[in-house]
């Protein structure tokens, strides 16, 4: 019998709460754990991976080394975090076609990681 994935959606409170509603709209509310909070403060600790999807690029190299931080407080050494964020609006706007992650967005990320993170990224 296939399991089902779980999560945990973390986020500002106002946003957990719509999220929370299209969730159950859908019938998935079940399989979601719903967590408001700051995550320049800290974030949920326990998972089995982290994905971090447009959130960098909102911030400036200050606060991405706090986030990293908070995530790198949360895991495990051999928990994976996967980051998929953009360069720039105007590059967004540019290709709007696609949902590929520039390379320098990486290497942005890549910088961080290493600086704030012991491990070694990983792209695929």
């Amino acid at each position: 019998m296939p399991t089902q994935s779980r999560g945990i959606l973390f986020d500002r409170p106002e946003v957990v709460e719509q999220a929370r509603q299209a969730f159950i709209g859908q019938g998935l509310a079940s399989r979601v754990r719903f967590v408001g909070g700051s995550f320049l403060e800290a974030v949920p600790d326990g998972g089995d991976l982290y994905l971090l999807k447009n959130v960098l690029c909102d911030w400036d190299d200050e606060n991405c080394a706090q986030i990293l931080s908070r995530c790198r407080d949360a895991v495990d050494a051999d928990t994976p975090l996967v980051f998929v964020d953009w360069r720039s609006a105007r590059h967004r706007r540019q290709n709007r076609r696609s949902n590929e992650p520039t390379e320098n967005a990486a290497l942005r990320t890549d910088h961080f990681a290493n600086r704030r993170c012991s491990g070694t990224p990983t792209y695929t």
